[in-house]
């Protein structure tokens, strides 16, 4: 009754697909974020700040290079998620139940990869060992793995912000985040972070 598939590689190359279609809006919105702190670093040169380990005060550095480095970090982020992806384009469709291709015609999966990769104009390949590929789920661990690197690298930038922002008379007070929202209703003054605390929430 079936047509040479099973859920077994079907499923994976499903979830695999449908990661290697959505994934390009990740990384255009990691790249715009990159370019973003790449145009803040450069209107920032000039702009001398206290360096700090630990929180104390270390050496001095620029605003600008401390912004150089969140667009590094964030476009390495980037490279790394687009790596991992790539390798989902490997898929074990016509594996069927456990690897030997078992209820598929002759041919099944060479005509299945053909059609699939003019359909989805991707280079979708069958793997080099269809039991390994059976077997193991180690891509999508690399993929999750590599996303929360990222995720974890946003949340740590947003802290960092949100830091740097407070009180310039009881705290840090080193930049001045735009307000996006109206202040506290009994705390004259007080406008809270918001964007970089959703951030920290979302990462």
């Amino acid at each position: 009754m079936n047509a040479g598939q099973s859920t077994n590689d079907v499923v994976p190359t499903a979830i695999k697909l449908a990661v290697l279609e959505n994934s390009p809006a990740l990384f255009e919105a990691l790249g715009a974020l990159a370019v973003a702190f790449a145009d803040r670093a450069r209107a920032f040169a000039g702009v001398l700040k206290v360096g700090r380990t630990c929180m104390q005060a270390a050496q001095p550095m620029t605003l600008g290079q401390k912004f150089g480095g969140y667009a590094a970090g964030i476009a390495r982020a980037r490279d790394k998620c687009r790596a991992v992806v790539e390798d989902l384009m490997t898929l074990p469709l016509g594996g069927t139940v456990i690897g030997i291709a078992l209820g598929a015609q002759p041919g099944f999966r060479e005509a299945v990869f053909r059609h699939l990769t003019a359909d989805l104009n991707m280079a979708l390949c069958p793997p080099a060992d269809s039991f390994g590929a059976m077997q193991n789920a180690d891509g999508f661990a690399r993929v999750s793995a590599e996303y929360k690197i990222a995720a974890e690298l946003i949340g740590k930038i947003s802290m960092g912000l949100t830091l740097r922002s407070f009180g310039a008379k009881s705290g840090i007070g080193e930049i001045r985040l735009p307000a996006v929202q109206a202040g506290s209703s009994i705390m004259p003054g007080k406008v809270n972070p918001v964007m970089p605390m959703t951030m920290m929430q979302i990462a």
